[in-house]
């Protein structure tokens, strides 16, 4: 049964985690941030990956005196609910960062007076705007994300009416949908089970996340039989949805560890199965293959996701012993510290997608069906109408696609076969079916196998 001291361990691990107190977490973050300073704009795990790096003095300082008296930052248009870049959520992170500051002891703003006023301007105006994106994702799952650790960071300089305006943000997450956006969802809300001191709401969001960690069969979205991870249909997601699902999933497996509601042995061999077979297989050399970034070819993705996936088996490697060297292999190969030990061929027979890795290069191949979706394009991805027509990506050093994607042709994607025409490329929707054949798929023995497609499209 639940342990009467289990609040108060999860919400300190809760705490510990987003200041990134961890320390074996700090070699990965130097590394991280000694190669990139900018700020990258690209999904949730980004965002998140970003989060991590040291917040400059200088840069809270700008914060603080760009702040107005009823604070806002005039940069950031509180009025344009349509943006896809929707500037209110730029905001939340914002008052998150300064919060971070003022709880880090080992910041000079630690404490500060000065921030404490800014957090309280900040959060009043988001309180007495409430801003509402035309997104449904930041108003059920982006924002209480954020804003859930300002108000746990910062609990106990909360006014009792700032608390109740707090409540309200964090009850617009409601535990729901599928696969990973059900899994953001349930996490909001035992964050507002930590804010309520509500044990049992706690234990029932716990509960959702839990229900997440199993085999998804059939049609149902998530870890598939192959270790592909399917959302938004029959799709190959590992490097989009799958990587979010692995970074929040080693997340609460920190955080509810040692805890009546820490993980059963059954759901931590899912997930490691899931890391080692299927999210290991897509890396190499600290980037990800291009063909499992789905819709998401922003800028540094490929080391970006890369990067989150080593954050993710770090972590899990702290809490699951029984594994922790699999975690650490992914690791060491990823940075360089030992040869990859993952060779020969593997095809995802439920996404369409071949794998091959030798000890000097690794390839790999995404096709589309009439069972699978190859690709999907919503804001992102306007010009990835042939991604899956047989993509065929080599890698040696991992470098070789850095960023190519505002320079490409996109009817000359390698490996596939188009029509070369002046015409703009066709914009697919989210579900849109890009192959009618039937025979796609692959034979091999694990280490030598043949790959075949037979495209039907467009005449």
């Amino acid at each position: 049964g639940l342990k009467a001291d289990d609040l108060s361990i999860i919400r300190q691990k809760y705490i510990e985690s987003i200041l990134y107190k961890n320390k074996s977490e700090q070699q990965l973050i130097r590394l991280m941030c000694q190669t990139s300073h900018e700020k990258i704009v690209g999904d949730q795990m980004v965002v998140e990956l970003m989060e991590r790096c040291p917040i400059e003095v200088g840069y809270v300082r700008q914060l603080l005196s760009d702040l107005s008296e009823e604070g806002s930052w005039s940069d950031l248009d509180f009025t344009n609910s349509k943006a896809a870049s929707w500037l209110p959520r730029i905001h939340a992170a914002r008052v998150l960062e300064l919060t971070k500051v003022y709880s880090n002891p080992e910041h000079d703003f630690y404490k500060s007076a000065e921030v404490a006023e800014a957090i309280h301007k900040a959060i009043g105006y988001w309180f007495r705007m409430k801003p509402i994106a035309a997104n449904w994702w930041y108003n059920e799952i982006g924002i209480p994300k954020v804003l859930g650790a300002v108000f746990i960071l910062f609990e106990d300089q909360l006014s009792t009416e700032e608390k109740k305006h707090a409540i309200e943000v964090m009850s617009q997450a409601k535990i729901g949908m599928t696969a990973q956006n059900k899994v953001w969802l349930a996490g909001n809300v035992l964050v507002k089970g930590l804010l309520l001191n509500d044990l049992q709401l706690v234990w029932k969001a716990r509960n959702a996340i839990n229900d997440e960690i199993k085999m998804a069969y059939g049609k149902s979205e998530g870890i598939k039989v192959d270790y592909s991870f399917h959302q938004h249909g029959p799709q190959q997601q590992v490097g989009n949805y799958g990587a979010a699902y692995l970074a929040t999933m080693s997340f609460w497996a920190y955080i509810l560890d040692n805890t009546s509601l820490a993980l059963d042995e059954e759901r931590f061999q899912i997930i490691t199965n899931y890391t080692n077979e299927g999210v290991r297989r897509i890396l190499w050399k600290n980037k990800m293959d291009v063909n499992n970034l789905g819709r998401q070819l922003y800028k540094q993705a490929q080391r970006n996701k890369a990067f989150s996936s080593l954050f993710s088996a770090n972590m899990l490697a702290q809490v699951n012993s029984k594994d922790s060297n699999t975690y650490q292999l992914l690791i060491d190969e990823n940075l360089g510290n030992t040869p990859t030990s993952l060779l020969g061929q593997y095809h995802f027979w439920k996404s369409d997608m071949t794998i091959h890795r030798c000890p000097t290069w690794m390839a790999s191949v995404r096709m589309a069906s009439d069972r699978v979706i190859g690709t999907e394009s919503g804001t992102d991805n306007v010009k990835g109408y042939y991604l899956a027509d047989g993509a065929l990506y080599t890698y040696v050093d991992g470098d070789e696609y850095t960023d190519v994607f505002p320079c490409w042709d996109w009817r000359k994607v390698p490996g596939v076969t188009c029509y070369q025409e002046d015409k703009a490329v066709h914009v697919m929707g989210w579900l849109e079916k890009q192959n009618k054949g039937s025979f796609v798929g692959n034979v091999n023995d694990g280490v030598i196998g043949l790959t075949s497609m037979d495209l039907v499209r467009d005449g």
